[in-house]
């Protein structure tokens, strides 16, 4: 029995320089420590890169079979292309680690200098920026050669964008762009006689934005597809610049001696004005912002800087001009990213580069920027977000030929826009694809619907999640729902019944939800899942959180509508859903309504747990005193608690299980402990025994399907197998499992493997997931543990983090195979097919 390709719901992290496109539509985007490859054709994570021991900022694409990654451990790290990409067949290794910078890295830049070698720019917060000479080995198995071949400093304030490309006529002559906290586009080139053994040599700052630089991006002008635009010739290079000070602003290297280089070509500015009343008001507006240079602030400067050059092969001397170009405003945030469209092949079978531009700010917008029919930028197309707790978008991407745009924000999501063009006005629409959403947190618990339809999690990014499987379109696992959006982090949940569960986090309070009407509309219509109209006509409609609300308000079919909450919910009309909902509705409009809390304990929750018949629910919180370690037992009919706290442990509780019987209960803790409780006549709880079992933190508990065995799992490095049986006699384990790492989640599946045998998933600090039979001898007799070797999971689609929780997805008659689902504190979550 072997595993497919897992899904993999992951986040994109908060930078601009996270995501990059190559020219076969494969996309990289950051992953918290990882780099996660997404088939756009797809929709789907393909695979994710480990190796960074922290946060990834930077990727960039080198050809179409090589990245290189920048990361917060202070590393580049080159990555090469082992096989072809073919959906989730591809494979990446981790071919060499560029190690120098002493602090973060922000950005990176990369420039083709030959065939197969490159020059890669790295900026980090230590206030220096290397160049790299990269050369990439013909065979993917072999090594790359890679060396730093300078450092810049850039003191005392440091880079936060770089982009490269050569001059204009000088294809030997590299040019650098840096922008960071001094508000300043720093020129470097190198390839010129005046630069010392080949290194870059700082040439002049260009001043015009007020706040920090973001990102840049450069591109080169081609006369073949623009033709007759002005103060422009073949060659040109043009720069983007993105800032906080809500503007981007173009600027361009050309040639002196072309048209484009004359320094009387000045783009317009307030007092030279344009015929075009719009933007001479925008100018004026700006320069009167800003304020003028006698009263310290900054004009908008046309100046036509300088450079002048000698070529080494040539010994001839040539002049540049660099000077500011255009304005774009549009924005009313910070501008977080630009990227020019990808060059295509033109009639000549040359690349040609469209004059199209993108950009992502804090304002929730993702911006479409093209030159109209007089030449002058203005916005082509608005795309974003409207509503909800966004915080904007940090970066945006075109595709290959600008046939698609993909944008990440504040929540980590990736989201796409399709170019139509076949509407009877003949103009361009940009129409929102589905895209890719995850927690931007650490996932901390997972629980399956008693039904296994659906998954829920929970994560340290105060959401909770629901995934489902799309039946009616790609049979792909998609977010559709988000149950809960909080204000605090969240620890544990667990199923109360089919469309119910709870959930615990830091403000020490149990919250209980149930699922609305939308959502099972939702779910049918998505995953196939059909309920009587009985149980449609209990459901609220939906819920939202009014103003200055702190809990989901249910919206009752024919009750009057609280006015704050009837503008923050829109029901989908069950003829609209036609597959996954999007992110900015997901955000808005997917809350199950929270019909009650529980109070009780006095610190952060823990653990939480249900019987599987539902009725009642344990839980635990953050104790440092034996007198605040108890588990609570809960009823689920009176929301009450049945009985006095379960006193135990000293530390805190980590880990809770309910028997399949549901007449025991089984805890485990911070004190290196478990302890086994039984229900008796009157269905309370009664300790029976607790063992001092392992030497460090125990994790996890889980029970085999008829309830013979468990197990514990501990930071030891061991699993240890106990029989119910005769626990109560024996202190010693009837089988210890070693490994290799520290185990943090164990769960044995819910049914059998073999004739007497059953199937144990252990997950490993290392973000390992093993998998193991337990076999009883005959007649109660020798426990044998054995590695399941036709149960495997490649250690290349296995978490980058530690594990912290597994679950085995309930079999339910008609569903064949095992699933298991798992979390990571990579802030992934990963479903595997067995």
């Amino acid at each position: 029995m072997s595993n497919s390709a897992p899904f993999i719901a992951t986040s994109c992290h908060r930078h601009a320089q996270a995501t990059a496109t190559s020219t076969d539509g494969l996309v990289a985007f950051c992953a918290h420590t990882s780099i996660a490859l997404l088939d756009a054709a797809g929709g789907r994570v393909a695979a994710t890169l480990h190796g960074h021991s922290a946060g990834v900022n930077a990727v960039r694409f080198l050809g179409a079979d090589a990245l290189v990654s920048g990361g917060a451990d202070a590393s580049l790290r080159l990555w090469l292309r082992v096989s072809g990409f073919s959906g989730c067949g591809d494979e990446w290794r981790c071919a060499a680690t560029l190690a120098g910078h002493a602090a973060p890295v922000n950005a990176l830049a990369v420039l083709r200098v030959a065939a197969a070698r490159f020059a890669v720019v790295s900026a980090a917060t230590d206030a220096t920026v290397r160049v790299w000479d990269v050369a990439l080995p013909a065979d993917a198995d072999a090594a790359p050669a890679a060396a730093c071949v300078q450092v810049i400093q850039t003191g005392p304030r440091y880079a936060l964008a770089a982009a490269l490309a050569t001059l204009p006529g000088a294809p030997d002559v590299a040019v650098l762009f840096l922008g960071g906290c001094d508000g300043l586009v720093s020129v470097f080139l190198r390839g010129h006689a005046e630069a010392e053994d080949g290194k870059f040599v700082k040439m002049l700052s260009l001043q015009g934005h007020t706040d920090w630089i973001r990102d840049l991006d450069v591109a080169v002008f081609t006369a073949e597809n623009n033709p007759g635009f002005p103060g422009y010739s073949n060659g040109d290079l043009i720069v983007a610049s993105a800032s906080q000070d809500k503007y981007v602003r173009l600027w361009k290297v050309s040639e002196t001696g072309t048209e484009s280089g004359k320094t009387d070509a000045i783009v317009p500015s307030a007092t030279t004005a344009t015929g075009n009343s719009e933007f001479d008001d925008a100018i004026e507006m700006l320069e009167a912002l800003v304020g003028e240079e006698g009263d310290g602030g900054r004009q908008l400067s046309t100046k036509a800087h300088i450079i002048e050059i000698t070529l080494p092969k040539e010994g001839t001397k040539k002049k540049y001009t660099v000077m500011f170009d255009a304005l774009l405003i549009g924005h009313e945030d910070w501008v977080h990213s630009v990227s020019w469209a990808p060059t295509v092949l033109g009639a000549n079978g040359k690349p040609v580069q469209k004059l199209e531009l993108v950009s992502a700010s804090a304002d929730k917008c993702v911006t479409v920027w093209r030159p109209d029919n007089s030449h002058v930028w203005t916005v082509d197309a608005r795309l974003g977000e409207v509503g909800g707790n966004s915080f904007g978008f940090y970066g945006a991407r075109f595709g290959p030929n600008s046939s698609w745009i993909l944008a990440h924000g504040y929540h980590g999501a990736i989201q796409f826009w399709e170019s139509d063009r076949s509407g009877d006005s003949g103009g361009e629409v940009w129409n929102t694809k589905l895209g890719l959403s995850g927690h931007f947190g650490i996932v901390k618990d997972l629980a399956w619907s008693p039904k296994g339809d659906f998954l829920v999690s929970s994560s340290l990014d105060q959401t909770s999640r629901l995934w489902g499987q799309w039946k009616n379109g790609d049979n792909q696992w998609h977010e559709i729902a988000r149950p809960q959006i909080h204000g605090y982090d969240l620890h544990c949940l667990a199923m109360i019944h089919p469309y119910g569960f709870v959930s615990g986090a830091d403000e020490k309070v149990i919250r209980v939800f149930e699922a609305s009407r939308t959502f099972l509309e939702s779910l049918e219509h998505i995953s196939g899942v059909k309920e009587g109209q009985e149980i449609h006509e209990k459901l609220p409609i939906g819920a939202a959180v009014p103003a200055l609300g702190l809990s989901n308000k249910a919206i009752l079919p024919g009750a009057p509508l609280d006015t704050n909450a009837q503008l923050i919910f829109t029901p989908m009309a069950p003829d609209s859903i036609q597959g996954p909902p999007l992110e900015q509705y997901l955000m808005q409009h997917t809350l199950w309504p929270e019909v009650n809390k529980l109070y009780g304990h006095g610190f952060e929750m823990i653990s939480i747990a249900s019987n599987p018949t539902g009725t009642l629910i344990a839980s635990s919180s953050k104790a440092a005193i034996p007198e605040h370690a108890g588990v609570r037992i809960w009823s689920t009919k009176t929301w009450k608690e049945t009985q006095p706290p379960l006193h135990s442990h000293s530390l805190t509780v980590t880990g809770i299980q309910f028997s399949n019987s549901g007449n025991h209960l089984l805890t485990c803790g911070r004190d290196r402990m478990w302890s086994l409780f039984e229900s008796n006549e009157e269905g309370a709880f009664e300790p029976v025994v607790n063992n001092v079992a392992h030497g460090r933190i125990i994790w996890g508990v889980s029970w085999s399907h008829d309830d013979r065995f468990f197990v514990t799992g501990s930071r030891d490095k061991t699993v240890k197998v106990w029989r119910l049986a005769g626990v109560k006699e024996s202190a010693e384990a009837v089988y210890t499992i070693k490994a290799d790492s520290a185990v943090t989640a164990v769960a044995f599946s819910p049914v059998e493997y073999g004739t007497g045998e059953y199937l144990l998933a252990v997950g490993h600090e290392n973000g390992r997931v093993l998998f193991h039979v337990v076999k009883e001898g005959v007649n109660g007799g020798v426990v044998q543990v054995d590695e399941a070797k036709d149960v495997q999971i490649r250690l290349e689609d296995c978490p980058g983090g530690s594990v912290t929780r597994v679950a085995w997805r309930p079999v339910v008659v008609g569903k064949e195979g095992r699933t298991l689902a798992v979390a990571s504190q990579d802030y992934s979550i990963r479903i595997y097919q067995l």
